[in-house]
C-alpha cells in the first residue's frame, strides 16, 4: 500500500507495547508501608468503608463476612495494583452479591489449604511425638529431647512452606476471579519462590502494626477496639496489591490480565 494513502496510518494495527512501558502501570519493587496505611484514608469516602469493615467484622461470626470481605479486597487489590488507579474503590453495597462471588474462590481454597495442612503438618508431627515419648520412657533424655526437637522443626518448616503456597493460590483465585486458576503451578512456583522474603518481612510488619492498632485501640477504650479489625482489612487490601507488584517486578506472571 502507498504510503501516499492519506488513511494509510490508520489502517495499521496498534502496536502493544511491553506491560512494564506502560505508563499506566508501574508495579513496585518493594513494599511500601507507609502508603499501606495511609492509602485506605485517600478516599473521601475513608469513614464508610470503615463502617462497612466493621459490618464485614460482625457477619465473619456468620462466614460471609469474610467472604463478601475477600471480594472486596481483591477488587481493591487489583485497581491499586501497578499504581493504576490513584483512589481507592469505594464499597459499595448493591455490588455485595459480586464481592460474595469473588470471595468464594478463595475462599474454597483456604477450607482446602487448612484441612489440607492438617495432614501435612499433623502427620509428621504426630510420628515424632510418638517417637519422643517412646525414647523418653526409660531411654537418655538426650535422644528424646533431641526427637522432640526435630519434630517440631519438621512440623514448622511444614507449616510454613505450606502457608506460602496456600497464599499463592489464593490470591491467584482471587484476582483471577476463578477458583480453577488456583491451581497455575506457574504462578505457585514463581510467587513462592520470589517473595520468600518479602513475606517473612510483611509478617513481622503486620505482627508490629496489629500490637501498635491494639494498643492505641486499648488507649482509645471500648469504641478504639472495635475500629482496630476494620482497619487493618483495609490495610490489607492495600498489602495485596503491593505483594502482587513486587511478585511482577520480580518477574513472575499476573494473576489477572494487566491490559
Amino acid at each position: 500500500m502507498s504510503s501516499d494513502n492519506p488513511y494509510y496510518a490508520s489502517e495499521q494495527p496498534p502496536v502493544a507495547s511491553p506491560v512494564f512501558q506502560n505508563e499506566e502501570f508501574l508495579p513496585i519493587h518493594a513494599l511500601d508501608f507507609g502508603r499501606m496505611i495511609k492509602s485506605p484514608f485517600q478516599s473521601p469516602n475513608w469513614l464508610v468503608n470503615l463502617f462497612w469493615m466493621f459490618i464485614m467484622e460482625i457477619l465473619a461470626l456468620f462466614v460471609v463476612g469474610n467472604i463478601i470481605y475477600l471480594g472486596y479486597a481483591g477488587e481493591v487489590a487489583i485497581a491499586r495494583s501497578g499504581g493504576r488507579t490513584r483512589y481507592w474503590p469505594d464499597f459499595q453495597l448493591e455490588r455485595v452479591t459480586e464481592y460474595l462471588l469473588r470471595g468464594l474462590w478463595p475462599f474454597l481454597w483456604q477450607m482446602i489449604g487448612f484441612a489440607a495442612l492438617s495432614v501435612i503438618v499433623g502427620v509428621p508431627v504426630s510420628i515424632g511425638a510418638i517417637a519422643t515419648a517412646a525414647l523418653a520412657d526409660g531411654g537418655p533424655p538426650f535422644f528424646a529431647i533431641l526427637s522432640g526437637v526435630t519434630t517440631g522443626a519438621i512440623g514448622f518448616l511444614a507449616m510454613v512452606a505450606a502457608s506460602y503456597v496456600l497464599f499463592a493460590v489464593t490470591l491467584k483465585s482471587l484476582l483471577a476471579n476463578d477458583f480453577m486458576a488456583g491451581m497455575d503451578v506457574a504462578f505457585i512456583k514463581a510467587f513462592c519462590v520470589n517473595m520468600v522474603f518479602t513475606m517473612l518481612l510483611a509478617v513481622l510488619y503486620f505482627f508490629v502494626i496489629s500490637m501498635v492498632a491494639t494498643l492505641l485501640g486499648t488507649l482509645l477504650c471500648l469504641v478504639g477496639l472495635f475500629l482496630v479489625s476494620p482497619i487493618l482489612r483495609l490495610i490489607t487490601c492495600d498489602f495485596l496489591a503491593q505483594i502482587h507488584d513486587i511478585h511482577l517486578s520480580r518477574g513472575g506472571p499476573s494473576a489477572f490480565p494487566l491490559i
